[in-house]
C-alpha cells in the first residue's frame, strides 16, 4: 500500500510541475498544441445535436423584406436578423416584424456598415459593433439610445456584462516579428483594453 501511495504522489508531482522545455509566448507557457489534422473525423446525426426544429416564417410586409441574412440570434423572446444591407430586423417569437434598425450613412448616429451585433440581457438592448469603430445601442423598438467610441477594429464581438466587451480582432496585419492579438477585452468605463 505504501508503494502505491508513493507512486501516486510522485505521479501527481510530475504532472503538476511545468516542463522547462515547454515553449513560451508573451510569458505564457504553452502546454499543448492541438493538431487539427490528427483530429478524429466523427459524423453526427442532427438528433444528437437538437431536440426539435421549428420553422418560423418571418414577416415580409411593411418593409421587413430581408436582403440575404448573414446573422441570426434568438434572444429575449425576439428573433434578430442582420442582413447584407447592414440592417437589423427584430421579430417576435412568431415571426411578426416589430422593428428595423437601418442607420446606414455617414452622418450623426449613422454607420458605414455593421461588423456584428449582440443583445444585452441586462438592459434589453441591441448593441451594434459598427464601422467607423464604435458601439451603437438601440431599444427593442429600434430606437437609437447612445453610442460609445472604441479604438479597435474587429470582425465580431460579444457583450461581457454591463460595461465590458470582447472583440475578436482581425489578424491580417500580423507579421513574423509582431503577432496581433486575436481577442481584445475592453472595459468601456475605464476606456482601456487587454489583448490576448
Amino acid at each position: 500500500m505504501k508503494t502505491l501511495m508513493v507512486f501516486l504522489l510522485s505521479c501527481l508531482f510530475v504532472s503538476c510541475s511545468s516542463d522547462s522545455n515547454a515553449p513560451e509566448h508573451d510569458g505564457l507557457i504553452i502546454e499543448k498544441v492541438l493538431d487539427f489534422a490528427a483530429a478524429e473525423n466523427r459524423k453526427l446525426k442532427y438528433s444528437e445535436l437538437f431536440d426539435s426544429v421549428s420553422v418560423i416564417p418571418l414577416d415580409t410586409a411593411g418593409g421587413f423584406l430581408l436582403q440575404d441574412a448573414v446573422d441570426v440570434k434568438n434572444e429575449l423572446g425576439h428573433i434578430f436578423v442582420r442582413d447584407r444591407g447592414h440592417r437589423i430586423f427584430i421579430f417576435d417569437a412568431n415571426g411578426k416584424g416589430l422593428a428595423k434598425i437601418d442607420r446606414k450613412g455617414q452622418g450623426a448616429h449613422e454607420y458605414v456598415h455593421i461588423e456584428s451585433f449582440d443583445v444585452s440581457h441586462i438592459d434589453s438592448t441591441a448593441c451594434l459593433f459598427v464601422f467607423p469603430p464604435r458601439l451603437m445601442y438601440f431599444d427593442m423598438k429600434g430606437r437609437f439610445l447612445k453610442e460609445t467610441k472604441i479604438d479597435v477594429r474587429g470582425e465580431d464581438f460579444a457583450l461581457v456584462g454591463m460595461d465590458k466587451i470582447a472583440v475578436f480582432t482581425d489578424n491580417l496585419n500580423s507579421t513574423v516579428d509582431h503577432r496581433a492579438n486575436q481577442l481584445e477585452l475592453w472595459d468601456l468605463n475605464a476606456g482601456n483594453s487587454k489583448g490576448f
